[in-house]
């Protein structure tokens, strides 16, 4: 700052107007020998980053042709505008120690040094200008040298060169996804005595699976479904592991018949392509190397019914696949899948997780209309209940208030509920008719309403229009066996992704900066042993591979994650793999980080014992935080 080094000639209160700015920034206006300074600053309290500075050898002219105000026209064509309650002492004070130009005393405008520059800036031969760069662009680094030896000091870090690690971009690696969408099946064997099947289909992928709904009655079932994989970390194509396997059977009540197997080979996919491909497989027996054991439930029946032989297996199944990102569309619909057979070598390889895209669902009951009357008086007492259904079944439940004697009331009731992508979760509108403590509700209609089809609302615009549905029974009528309309219901239920972006990374074009991780080495635990670590930030995992019976283990990778909030804390955990706890870990808050330097460290490991807190070890690892410009 100018005020450590040079002499200040004068202070003066005034008002900045920032143009980038909403208001006005009360503040001092200081001024030294070589340069001007206005600092934030309200009733003797500083405002960080409220602060301006302009060089003598900038300032171009200076004006105060108005009594209240102070403009400085800088070289490079910007301008400080500044307000006093009177402008002429600064002005004056400014001329007189600057030993500026002033051609008419009776005009408050004077020229400075920046004048000249401003002039021969078009020419590209500004007298210094380069030289003035050189000096500028050093005497920045000196002060960033300065500050990075600082920090290093108060963490007791030495400086140490970066080693050379190949960079994991954790975004990317959870973001990418295989799509699978199963079309159709042609021709599939008759399983049931009426000469159709009840088919579905199970689609696996690296011990996951994902199952379509059944379509009963048919030999041509249509699916149209769309699921999604998570594709292998550190993959640029895809490779014979990658095939996916589809299983038709026949739903039935106990079990279900095999109806036939095929398989769709992904070796030499680009993982960063987006060709869409749609095969028509041939539906065919299970390979001889993939016969399942006794317990696979689905193909429990066969292994009972192995005296029928092997049938003669027909039809095709129509599919469609692709690589993308879980910030695609598609990803809104796709199911799913569940863990069907865990994979023995996870632990040999680095993984990455991420918390899922929120969403907030916003539902307004507004409404009812020619409700019907299930009662003896003037109307049905009805209320709403608003449920929010899981595709496990799980159900989260609000409603609103009873209304008496109602035919069109009114509840004006806003709920809120989370939602995570996919959107598999279905919302529901059930409208009851009171009976009190000593009876049971009457259920009168219902609105069915899948997540998926919801509108997204973005910004600050208006929300979408209100919309009347019409309720209907268990078995899909709108109306009683008299013919007497159920009623209907207005509402209004949409998605908002931007109301919880910053917690989940959903929109990575916003992140503030990005967080680069080192995980080196630890040192001197108190025994060998097999550990794993950990970090996480934000909505970031990542778990690093498991490293057997070492005092010293090595890791050597290097992460990066998209930054949301400066003030979430990065947290490195190491981790015992037999015992599955923690043997210590680092926690660090990004913003005490400075912009763009590295911090490495061999940080001691601490953990409570009892009412003790004992050093068990040290992890060598590094962080790097910068902001994005």
């Amino acid at each position: 700052m100018p005020a450590e080094k040079e002499r200040e000639f004068g202070k003066f209160d005034c008002v900045y107007h920032d143009p980038d700015a909403r208001t006005p920034v009360m503040g001092k206006l200081s001024v030294f020998e070589t340069a001007l300074l206005f600092s934030g600053d309200i009733f003797g309290v500083a405002l960080s980053g409220s602060s301006m500075k302009v060089k003598l050898r900038d300032v171009a002219t200076l004006r105060a042709e108005s009594r209240l105000s102070l403009v400085v026209e800088r070289a490079n064509g910007k301008t400080l505008s500044l307000s006093f309650t009177n402008s002429a002492p600064a002005f004056d004070c400014l001329v007189k120690s600057w030993n500026l130009t002033q051609p008419d005393a009776e005009k408050r405008v004077a020229t400075g040094p920046g004048k000249d520059k401003k002039k021969s800036k078009g020419d590209g031969r500004a007298s210094g200008g380069l030289a003035e760069m050189v000096q500028e662009y050093r005497e920045s680094a000196e002060k960033k040298l300065q500050s990075f030896v600082a920090e290093l000091k108060l963490l007791g870090a030495k400086p140490k060169p970066a080693p050379r690690l190949p960079v994991i971009d954790v975004e990317d690696e959870v973001s990418r996804c295989l799509f699978v969408r199963v079309v159709k099946a042609t021709d599939v064997l008759a399983m049931d005595s009426g000469g159709t099947s009840d088919p579905f289909t199970s689609v696996r992928y690296r011990g996951l699976e994902s199952t379509t709904k059944t379509i009963y009655e048919t030999l041509n079932p249509e699916w149209d479904e769309v699921f999604t994989f998570r594709v292998p970390p550190n993959k640029i194509s895809l490779d014979e592991t990658d095939a996916v396997e589809f299983h038709v059977f026949d739903r039935d009540v106990a079990l279900n018949d095999f109806i036939g197997y095929t398989k769709l080979d992904l070796t030499g996919t680009k993982v960063y392509g987006t060709r869409r491909t749609r095969s028509v497989l041939k539906l065919g027996p299970l390979p001889k190397d993939q016969q399942p054991d006794f317990f696979d439930v689905n193909h429990l029946k066969e292994k009972l019914m192995f005296w029928e032989g092997e049938r003669t297996i027909t039809g095709t199944v129509e599919v469609e696949y692709w690589l993308g990102n879980r910030h695609d569309e598609e990803y809104r619909v796709a199911g799913v899948p569940v863990l069907r057979k865990p994979d023995p070598k996870s632990g040999e390889a680095i993984n990455h997780f991420c918390d899922p895209v929120s969403a907030l669902l916003r539902v307004e009951v507004k409404a009812g209309r020619n409700i019907i009357n299930l009662d003896d008086d003037d109307g049905s007492d009805p209320y709403v209940e608003v449920v929010l259904v899981q595709p496990d079944g799980t159900e989260h439940k609000q409603q609103t208030h009873y209304i008496d004697d109602a035919t069109d009331p009114e509840w004006n009731r806003t709920f809120n509920f989370i939602a995570a992508k996919p959107y598999s979760s279905e919302l529901i509108f059930r409208v009851y008719d009171y009976d009190g403590a000593t009876s049971y509700d009457d259920l009168i209609g219902e609105v069915k309403i899948p997540i998926s089809k919801l509108k997204l609302h973005t910004g600050i615009g208006q929300a979408p229009e209100r919309e009347w549905h019409t309720l209907l029974d268990a078995k899909g009528k709108d109306a009683d066996a008299e013919g007497t309309k159920y009623g209907d219901l207005q509402i209004r239920a949409y998605l908002d992704e931007e109301y919880f972006e910053h917690l989940h990374g959903g929109n990575t074009s916003k992140a503030v900066g990005r967080l680069t991780v080192d995980v080196l080495e630890g040192i001197d635990l108190v025994e060998p042993q097999d550990t794993f670590v950990m970090v996480k930030t934000g909505p970031y995992w990542s778990r690093l591979p498991d490293k057997k019976a070492d005092a010293n283990p090595q890791w050597n990778i290097r992460l990066r994650y998209p930054i949301m909030e400066p003030s979430d804390p990065v947290t490195v955990g190491l981790f015992s793999l037999s015992k599955g706890t923690m043997i210590g870990r680092i926690k660090v808050i990004l913003s005490t980080l400075d912009d763009g330097l590295r911090y490495e460290d061999d940080f001691p490991l601490k953990m409570m014992k009892g009412v003790v807190v004992e050093t068990v070890g040290k992890l060598r690892a590094s962080f790097t935080f910068k902001h994005k410009s």
